[in-house]
């Protein structure tokens, strides 16, 4: 799989393309071997960030199922500028992609850290495309929830419902005192970490579309829905994307 070719899957300009590292087929096959072992350390990064992250999404989540809202509806208002001010962590030298493949076998950690660092560059790639400010937390988040989607529905999600999913998670989490408060690193870890995994999901998604593999495409189902789950707290076939952003039914 080509780095170039995802790229330009999603509309990015041909620069940015030229620009990027190649991803190839290779580099993501600790996909099909780790998937169990990537999960785990989701399931303690969701953990770890319950208070500044998961619980406030999740409540806006339920009030929207309760209500019949946009979850962005239901948060206090935060002024454009402010909200994006208070969503942006300040420039940092990454740290989550060899925080996350330190924990590989040793001959296989320089290349997972590889595959992690260029996932996190096509997302840079998407802010630029997008116009999101570069280091959006609430960027990332959005770029999460678009890729577990398409995983889970094995589908792709049109460029122009991207924006509005992404002011929405910026007026869910503005308003939430711990993220803002939350030390940089802590920030830059839920910003990496949500950016890589969202992007992951959307390149294997793009991938399986230009080569089908029934197993695989199984698997990152499952990872789609697990990954929905863990970060809204309800059932991944209740969530819906629409122009409007994220909904649950």
């Amino acid at each position: 799989m080509d780095a170039r070719k995802v790229l330009l899957a999603l509309g990015v300009a041909a620069a940015a393309a030229s620009a990027a590292l190649p991803l190839r087929a290779q580099d993501m096959d600790w996909a099909r071997r780790d998937h169990d072992f990537a999960t785990r350390q989701l399931d303690d990064f969701m953990w770890r960030h319950q208070r500044s992250l998961v619980n406030p999404v999740a409540r806006a989540v339920q009030r929207n199922a309760q209500q019949g809202a946009a979850p962005q509806r239901q948060t206090p208002p935060v002024t454009g500028q402010a909200a994006a001010a208070s969503t942006v962590v300040p420039e940092r030298a990454a740290q989550v992609p060899a925080a996350m493949a330190a924990p590989y076998p040793a001959e296989e950690r320089a290349r997972v850290q590889r595959t992690f660092e260029q996932l996190l560059q096509l997302h840079q790639a998407v802010e630029r495309k997008f116009g999101v400010p570069a280091r959006d937390l609430a960027g990332a988040a959005a770029a999460y929830l678009t890729g577990a989607y398409m995983a889970y529905h094995h589908t792709n999600v049109p460029d122009e419902w991207f924006l509005p999913l992404v002011a929405q998670m910026r007026g869910i989490l503005a308003a939430e005192p711990a993220q803002a408060n939350a030390p940089l690193p802590v920030r830059q870890e839920m910003y990496e970490q949500l950016a890589i995994v969202g992007m992951f999901a959307a390149v294997m998604q793009l991938g399986l579309k230009q080569q089908p593999d029934a197993a695989m495409e199984q698997r990152m189902r499952s990872a789609g829905k697990d990954y929905l789950e863990q970060l809204l707290k309800v059932d991944a076939d209740r969530v819906q994307l629409t122009a409007q952003g994220l909904v649950v039914r």
